[in-house]
């Protein structure tokens, strides 16, 4: 196997995808290295688009040292 894609585990030092909807209440996410969203973003983390599939899947690959040739 990969890669491993996982929900949760606040607490393991594993690279971390933020995904958030405008309006909608959430916790903070501390030290995401890339975000999913329909809102634009205020800081440096790279955001993405829902519609961005091509984006988020080379984002997910380049995370995990896979990327495309």
């Amino acid at each position: 196997c990969d890669l491993v894609l996982i929900e949760g585990y606040k607490s393991v030092p594993i690279p971390r995808i933020e995904v958030t909807r405008a309006g909608i209440s959430r916790p903070d996410v501390t030290g995401a290295v890339a975000r999913v969203s329909d809102a634009p973003s205020d800081d440096h983390v790279p955001t993405y688009r829902f519609d961005d599939l091509d984006g988020i899947a080379d984002a997910v690959l380049h995370l995990a040292g896979l990327d495309r040739g």
